[in-house]
């Protein structure tokens, strides 16, 4: 048996099945889709095989064979759904909690130039006295009050991958 390439890996995390039967005949079992977990291992109970992820705790069902636990891990496909919907950004609500200041968010909330509900990117700042909604716009930045955005979320990461830090300086 050889071990499948990080590509033929790739490939299947994405639901590719013939990547993932690749990964299945060379006994490689590809990260947990819920939780991205490497360490995967194999419980053997009374002549029944699981896979199991021992960070989430997910796990197959029991099956005659290992090859036949490690099919199943390996072609998940219901999960890779179930995982994306679990960890996929979800506005908040301003009345639970707002967003760290001057950390630009996508925000949600009453727009009285255009006078409609708006999805807008933004910041939240505090004046000395009370919050306040930062936005730019064509012609410079505009503030709303705290009141005036009801929900927000934070923004995705780069399309590379990478997670830099922005800072808006409204002020």
């Amino acid at each position: 048996m050889n071990k499948p390439s990080q590509e033929t890996i790739n490939r299947a995390l994405l639901g590719d099945p013939d990547a993932a039967k690749e990964c299945t005949d060379n006994g490689v079992a590809i990260q947990c889709p819920v939780c991205s977990c490497d360490d995967i291992g194999t419980i053997k109970e009374y002549e029944c095989y699981s896979i199991h992820c021992p960070c989430c705790g997910e796990t197959t069902q029991g099956y005659n064979t290992e090859a036949k636990a490690l099919s199943c891990w390996n072609t998940r496909t219901d999960l890779r759904d179930i995982a994306k919907e679990l960890y996929a950004p979800k506005w908040i609500s301003c009345e639970s909690e707002m967003p760290r200041p001057e950390k630009p968010v996508l925000c949600f909330g009453y727009n009285g130039l255009v006078k409609d509900w708006r999805r807008f990117v933004g910041a939240y700042g505090n004046d000395g006295s009370e919050g306040i909604w930062y936005f730019s716009y064509s012609r410079g930045i505009c503030s709303y009050p705290q009141n005036a955005i009801t929900h927000w979320m934070p923004l995705p990461d780069a399309p590379d991958g990478s997670v830099r830090e922005t800072r808006c300086n409204m002020h």
